[in-house]
């Protein structure tokens, strides 16, 4: 009764269009006649779990090469044998798939053990190799597939701001300690800008949130279009951005980007609702030809440039 209820569930998500009506699967076994390959099938001639392609493979490299190629992959099913290099390196490879897009089910020993430690590599799903019905194989199939999706959700919610899209402070900082890097000879010099918009809270106070977030995203993709396709706009926090520049040469050129970036910022937003003003902001920047300071000394300074943009009368820049 239980596994009914789980493939119907399943069924009803797929015919959400949010699964393949028909999986696409690689399998990797020890040797022909496996009880993956077994189970498999008998999954291929049952009615009701349908499955469009089945590919067996009986080696990592085969996998792996498998995978490489073909770009309509739903699955893959692998098989945890001490009689294939699966263990280790070779797992950790195959499991390149998942960052693909293609989750990973492992068929293995039922020992609590073994299903720990399969897990704990990165795959999606388990199923103990005394298991393996058409049925089993279909759920763990679907399941994987949301499994996986979820999880990259979570990755992207963790890199990027959920309501600007743009990249978190915490990825702005490894790009801009990747740039300070004593070996890296392309990202110097640079500028480094913190963009503080102007009276945000009375938009929010006054207007309600809802403008606040069309403030905030129109801000974003002014930004962004702003600079250039391999430079970082990054939202830092609240009405707070940060801004990193490559390829700046002199401080003059830094100057123009930072007024670049005001100007960018002050322009009315369209159809606006009444009471709201131009947004304004108070830029602080900071030009960087050596990699002689630490990164949060560095923010640090940029973080000062910008308070002082606004105590002397908001809407300028201030740079350093």
């Amino acid at each position: 009764m239980l596994l009914s209820k789980s493939v119907d569930q399943a069924e009803s998500l797929k015919s959400g269009g949010q699964l393949p009506a028909a999986l696409r699967i690689v399998a990797l076994s020890a040797a022909a006649g496996s009880a993956l390959e077994q189970a498999l099938i008998r999954w291929q001639s049952t009615d009701g779990h349908p499955v469009l392609r089945v590919r067996m493979v009986h080696s990592v490299m085969d996998a792996m090469a498998l995978l490489e190629e073909a770009a309509d992959v739903d699955v893959v099913f692998v098989e945890w044998s001490a009689d294939l290099d699966v263990a280790g390196a070779g797992l950790a490879g195959l499991l390149r798939a998942a960052y693909a897009g293609v989750p990973v089910v492992a068929v293995g020993p039922p020992q609590v053990e073994c299903s720990t430690q399969v897990l704990a590599q990165g795959v999606q799903e388990f199923l103990s190799e005394a298991e393996l019905s058409p049925a089993v194989l279909y759920r763990a199939a679907l399941h994987s597939i949301v499994r996986l999706r979820r999880e990259t959700r979570l990755i992207e919610l963790s890199l990027q701001d959920e309501l600007t899209g743009l990249p978190r402070r915490h990825v702005f900082l490894d790009r801009l300690r990747w740039a300070l890097r004593p070996n890296n000879r392309t990202a110097l010099p640079c500028c480094l800008f913190f963009i503080d918009l102007d009276d945000f809270k009375q938009v929010n106070d006054q207007l309600g949130h809802a403008v606040g977030d069309t403030v905030l995203t129109t801000v974003a993709r002014r930004l962004q279009r702003a600079v250039r396709a391999g430079d970082v706009v990054a939202r830092w926090g609240g009405d707070e951005f940060a801004v990193l520049v490559f390829g700046v040469s002199t401080r003059a050129m830094a100057k123009l980007i930072g007024e670049k970036l005001l100007r960018a910022v002050h322009v009315p937003l369209p159809d606006e609702p009444a009471g709201l003003p131009t947004p304004t902001a108070s830029v602080g920047g900071l030009f960087l030809e050596t990699a002689e300071q630490a990164p949060g000394e560095l923010v640090n300074r940029v973080d000062m440039a910008m308070y002082e943009a606004k105590f002397a009368g908001k809407g300028r820049l201030r740079l350093k």
